[in-house]
């Protein structure tokens, strides 16, 4: 018995080539105002989600992201340092 070669290519589709594109594949997008604070307020208080991280993390520049969480923190200490003042009074 000879056995025969199938010269014809298989073609086998997978999961990444049957479903969209995800988020994933798109470049990052810049990121506003509005989401870059909901962004750093979720961060401060340990409840972003992972997909907001992930979008976070591919952004192309992490300066906003550092100035805005500077800000954020001088604010908060701000508002500590003037409501301890306020009940000391």
């Amino acid at each position: 018995m000879t056995k025969t070669k199938s010269t014809a290519p298989t073609q086998v589709a997978t999961q990444a080539e049957t479903q969209p594109p995800s988020s994933r594949d798109q470049p990052p997008r810049a990121h506003r105002s509005p989401n870059l604070c909901k962004s750093i307020a979720g961060a401060l208080f340990g409840i972003q989600s992972e997909r907001n991280r992930e979008i976070d993390f591919n952004q192309p520049h992490p300066l906003p992201f550092i100035v805005a969480g500077v800000v954020a923190i001088a604010l908060f200490v701000a508002i500590l340092v003037a409501i301890s003042q306020w009940v000391s009074a």
